[in-house]
């Protein structure tokens, strides 16, 4: 009886536990269509234009609403070449990598959070490029990769798995700016 007894309460509590893990799975997948349709309707309210395939830099400088959507979620715009007249990013190079951005939220009465000011906020990464050895979250990383120079400027949208909590599933705008010192901390 006694073991009737631990088998019906392990059964319980099994059951328990299965049924809380599956509602948290369909609690996570409604927020990441949440997400995704905040960024559709996001985009569509701002008349942005997204391609599958990476546009030239002449094509995002003439035209402010294209955007590039790479096959990890990252949206993607840039906004200024940055440097010419300096080398390039390539694979390899040590870095240290100061970011400045403005973080907003898609939602129709946005919220923005001022990271672009050195008196506010003044962050260097230091990371191998190619590699990812950064506290950058994903979706930056990416778009280093493809701003690669310095002086550079990109407009993001990073859903919730590129950004810095994975676990907080609220896509963001950034407009970030990078500049960049091989090998050494910049002053």
């Amino acid at each position: 009886m006694k073991t009737l007894l631990y088998v019906l309460a392990a059964a319980v509590v099994s059951m328990g536990a299965l049924t809380s893990c599956d509602r948290d799975v369909r609690i996570y997948a409604k927020e990441l269509k949440a997400e995704r349709l905040l960024v559709e309707d996001y985009i569509e309210r701002n008349g942005l234009r997204i391609v599958e395939t990476m546009p030239s830099e002449a094509a995002f400088l003439q035209d402010p609403k294209l955007y590039y959507h790479s096959t990890s979620g990252l949206y993607y715009r840039l906004e200024k070449s940055g440097r010419t007249d300096l080398d390039s990013l390539q694979l390899g190079d040590k870095l240290t990598v100061e970011m400045r951005y403005l973080e907003y939220t898609l939602t129709e009465q946005s919220d923005t959070a001022d990271y672009w000011s050195p008196e506010v906020y003044l962050s260097w990464q230091k990371f191998t490029y190619g590699s990812s050895t950064s506290s950058l979250p994903e979706g930056f990383l990416e778009a280093v990769n493809y701003m690669r120079r310095t002086e550079s400027e990109a407009k993001l949208i990073v859903t919730s798995k590129l950004g810095f909590d994975p676990s907080v599933v609220t896509p963001y705008g950034y407009h970030v700016k990078i500049r960049f010192a091989k090998n050494e901390i910049p002053e």
